[in-house]
């Protein structure tokens, strides 16, 4: 088709549609991966003073990212092509499995890359963390950050000496609990703290939408997987039960933009005294973009 023949016009080559699929999956998931890697680098300094010796740890990191992403694209084309034998295929170019299909050696190199995040974040937050703002909302960022990144281990359970079903099944929990569970608790601490900055929404209040947040991860996380079981023929009361609860984990995250919404129409309201300098509206850009979070969540 069109795009297909424009890939070809453009590189000279053709490419496999297996390698291709390869790459748009795992590209997405980079690519939220580097989102949040920017996010929380950009809004490090205004929590606290920049440690001695960030800036290194930073740009080490950007280096492991750029090594991981081009490693796994080149690796992934290599071993879809049969260029490389079958273990350094499995070590550098394809473990082949969905969604994790780069090779075991970027595959753990990627989580060093994550595990160097968390630690800085965590050098960024460090004054957060005591016993007196043990839960706030900072610190959730790097709470949020550390479970994020702990559920990406499950899938070092994948192996190919380990049975289909159960490598499978931790390829599938890798996925699943990562994008439709941990993700809400992260995105949640993220789109707090940006409302939270913006002045549309009381610190302490975020603190109590996170901890529902939470609370609905613990409770709603196996259940609420349940909705994808139709491909194992699962009864319908099983998915319904999934649907349902995998719907109220998006609640915290409506509810605190829904409280901001409100509280954005009360400055409108004073939108005329701007000529006065009494009232400036600001970030309406970034206002946007959490409405448009929403609402792909929904």
């Amino acid at each position: 088709g069109g795009p297909g023949n424009a890939i070809v016009q453009v590189l000279g080559i053709t490419l496999p549609f297996t390698t291709v699929r390869a790459w748009h999956t795992i590209l997405q998931i980079y690519w939220f991966f580097m989102c949040w890697v920017g996010y929380t680098i950009f809004f490090l300094p205004r929590l606290a003073p920049v440690p001695r010796g960030q800036q290194l740890l930073i740009n080490l990191l950007f280096f492991l990212c750029v090594v991981v992403g081009a490693g796994a694209l080149f690796g992934i084309y290599l071993g879809h092509r049969g260029l490389l034998s079958d273990t350094i295929s499995y070590w550098f170019g394809s473990q082949g499995w969905e969604f994790m299909e780069l090779g075991r050696f970027w595959q753990i190199l990627m989580l060093c890359s994550f595990v160097l995040w968390i630690a800085i974040i965590f050098r960024g937050v460090r004054r957060w963390i005591t016993r007196q703002s043990l839960w706030s909302v900072p610190a959730w960022l790097f709470y949020g950050s550390g479970i994020m990144v702990l559920f990406l281990f499950f899938g070092l359970f994948v192996t190919p000496r380990s049975n289909f079903a159960i490598s499978d099944y931790w390829r599938w929990m890798v996925v699943h609990m990562w994008v439709e569970v941990t993700f809400e608790v992260f995105t949640t601490c993220i789109v707090g703290y940006m409302l939270v900055q913006m002045g549309l929404f009381n610190r302490a209040m975020a603190e109590r939408v996170i901890f529902l947040a939470v609370m609905m991860f613990l409770v709603t996380a196996v259940v609420g997987i349940s909705h994808n079981f139709y491909w194992i023929a699962k009864p319908s009361g099983i998915i319904a039960l999934g649907s349902v609860f995998s719907t109220m984990q998006v609640l915290p995250l409506l509810l605190i933009t829904l409280d901001a919404w409100r509280m954005r129409r009360e400055k409108l309201r004073a939108k005329q005294h701007q000529g006065a300098g009494k009232q400036t509206l600001v970030m309406e850009g970034v206002w946007l973009f959490i409405l448009a979070v929403n609402f792909w969540n929904i």
